[in-house]
């Protein structure tokens, strides 16, 4: 906004009166050149931090302070209503934290030192400077998004300069030793205003041309600039194989018209947002491919030419995650074996390769195509576990273990080998407590009640379905004939 005063453009000669406390005097008689176009009015009593606005050293723009503008408002975290628990650092403030705080956006256009002089003029209606006063101000950085720290962010060890007039009266230079091209700089300047008269805010490169010097980049206070734009991407979901892409566009002098777009420059998959716009955006593209791939986001307006920044950021994969179950007993010299079962989440590419092992040592490595799950039969007691499981992209998560162990068969005991009288009935026993007989006769009690010689077996199973046999001999022999003794 310009601020129209008949003052605009005029040079005038001021005289200065004195002024307590943080005020430094200046030369009685002073030229302010007041410009015409970048003269802007603060229209708010105060900023926030996420609107910074972006300035210029290197550009003559004065920011206006309206009369009776002191609200003594302190920006801190949610919830916090003092500055002496504000989560922001204060830095060198010893004597005032700083109130009803301007924020200003700095980026570094060419790397080297940057030096500000930042100072604030009284002037009356006369157009007589009543006073000037340099303000606190406190400079934070470097960044890589323009207002991503603001203002938990801000703490002692991303202080970059601090200055406190009342400690250090006079001008003081706000100075990046060292900027790098790209990087974002957060200025924290006072602007309470209890007198009559407005105030004007201006900055200027003081080092412009000496030797080290860099610059600030100028365009992104005239033009349209997406200065950053985050991607972050989400876990793939198994149950699709994608992913939702998530981030933030930070940007100035936005159009007021149009679209701002932001799209996956891989498959073409698109959001849009209307105005206004308020920077920094939230945006999330849902339902991109699981590929592991590079991919690049790029966000642009669609009404101001050459407003668009890219990102590129990597694809998640989808890891073949495999989780083993089952376990269980086999019976001892048997051909039992008990089913160990492996999963695998679904939508991973094939084949995969499992690496298991028995009591810590390494089985030969499966790879499969499926179906899952996939079956082990285990014949060997011991502790099962799944060590690997990945394919031609990744290594996934591996969980879970199974214990097979061994039951002891039962063991029938039908006695040695019986020889009995003809006409006896031997009963052949094969002990209580199985589930199940079965006799080579057919018959399935326990007990076999026998009267004809020959070869007799049975065959039990347990409760663990472990089986075990014995063989008899039984054998009948003729009763002896009793023989007639004659008495002479």
């Amino acid at each position: 906004v310009v601020l129209a005063l008949a003052l605009a453009g005029l040079q005038i000669a001021v005289s200065l009166n004195e002024a307590p406390g943080r005020y430094s005097m200046q030369p009685a008689r002073v030229v302010f050149h007041l410009p015409r176009e970048d003269t802007t009015y603060f229209n708010t009593p105060y900023d926030s931090c996420r609107q910074a606005r972006p300035i210029c050293g290197d550009t003559s723009v004065v920011f206006v302070i309206p009369p009776y503008s002191g609200y003594q408002f302190y920006e801190c975290c949610e919830g916090q209503t003092s500055y002496t628990d504000c989560c922001r650092s204060w830095g060198c403030l010893i004597s005032q934290p700083i109130t009803d705080p301007r924020w200003f956006l700095l980026r570094i256009g060419s790397p080297g030192k940057i030096q500000l002089l930042c100072h604030q003029r009284h002037i009356n209606s006369t157009g007589t400077i009543w006073f000037e006063h340099y303000p606190s101000t406190m400079l934070f950085g470097p960044f890589y998004t323009p207002t991503g720290p603001c203002v938990a962010g801000l703490v002692d060890s991303v202080i970059v300069d601090c200055h406190d007039p009342i400690q250090s009266p006079g001008p003081d230079t706000i100075t990046i030793p060292w900027g790098n091209t790209g990087e974002f700089y957060l200025l924290n300047v006072e602007s309470f205003n209890w007198n009559s008269v407005p105030i004007y805010l201006s900055f200027r490169t003081v080092n412009y041309g000496q030797p080290g010097f860099g610059t600030l980049d100028c365009d992104m206070t005239i033009y349209c600039q997406i200065l950053s734009i985050t991607a972050q991407a989400s876990a793939c979901d198994a149950s699709t194989n994608t992913f939702t892409l998530r981030g933030q566009i930070y940007f100035v002098n936005q159009p007021l018209t149009g679209q701002l777009v932001v799209y996956d420059n891989n498959t073409g998959y698109a959001v849009s947002y209307n105005p206004p716009f308020n920077s920094p955006i939230n945006y999330s593209i849902p339902g991109l491919p699981c590929d592991n791939q590079m991919h690049t986001v790029t966000a642009m307006f669609w009404d101001s030419a050459s407003c668009n920044l890219s990102a590129q950021y990597h694809a998640p994969v989808l890891c073949p995650d495999a989780t083993l179950t089952g376990g269980g007993g086999i019976c001892e010299n048997s051909q039992n074996s008990v089913p160990l079962n492996i999963n695998v989440n679904p939508n991973v590419q094939m084949p995969v390769t499992l690496q298991w092992s028995i009591d810590g040592i390494a089985q030969p490595a499966i790879t499969t195509s499926g179906p899952f799950p996939y079956i082990i039969h285990a014949t060997q007691p011991g502790v099962y576990t799944l060590d690997t499981s990945y394919n031609a992209l990744c290594a996934g998560n591996t969980q879970g273990q199974a214990q097979v162990f061994s039951w002891p068969s039962p063991h029938p005991y039908l006695g040695r080998d019986i020889t009995s009288c003809e006409g006896n009935e031997v009963v052949l026993d094969a002990g209580a407590g199985f589930s199940s007989y079965m006799w080579s006769t057919g018959d399935n009690t326990q007990t076999l009640t026998v009267t004809k010689g020959g070869e007799f077996s049975v065959m039990v199973t347990d409760a663990n379905g472990c089986s075990g046999s014995d063989t008899v001999n039984v054998s009948f022999v003729p009763k002896p004939s009793p023989k007639i003794i004659y008495h002479h």
